[in-house]
């Protein structure tokens, strides 16, 4: 008699239940676009503000909406449209560190993320910028 132990992604596989999906990169996945970034700082933290705007790919529906919140808040935070989350990390004056999390379900029952972020020079606060900046990774659930 034989027995044969299952690790739980094995037996997960073997259910054809969910499993994680990680993708290196996304390289057909166009360049999200951000506008009027702003921000300004006091001393209880920064705020920030922009807009951003991706084109439909292949793989990833179009979107486009604006982004507010502080570096103070803990994590992700969704814009207006919740299914972008932004979050500001300040570096060394005057750089900051845009991360941003794109969240759609191309079929019923699953779930996919792209994230990219960018580190970008804003020397004046008064003055609003434009970059565009990569999805550089893509996970999801299926």
């Amino acid at each position: 008699m034989r027995v044969t132990l299952l690790t739980p992604v094995a037996l997960l596989s073997t259910l054809g239940l969910s499993a994680p999906i990680t993708d290196a990169g996304t390289a057909a996945a166009p360049a999200w676009k951000v506008t009027d970034f702003t921000t300004g700082c006091s001393p209880g933290g920064c705020v920030y503000s922009f807009n951003i705007h991706a084109a439909k790919s292949a793989n990833t529906p179009a979107f486009s909406t604006t982004c507010n919140g502080t570096d103070e808040q803990n994590g992700l935070q969704p814009c207006e449209d919740a299914n972008i989350l932004s979050n500001l990390k300040p570096e060394t004056y005057p750089k900051w560190e845009i991360i941003v999390q794109h969240k759609w379900h191309p079929e019923e029952g699953s779930t996919r993320f792209a994230t990219g972020s960018k580190n970008v020079s804003v020397p004046d606060t008064n003055k609003a910028a434009s970059f565009t900046m990569e999805p550089t990774a893509e996970s999801g659930v299926e």
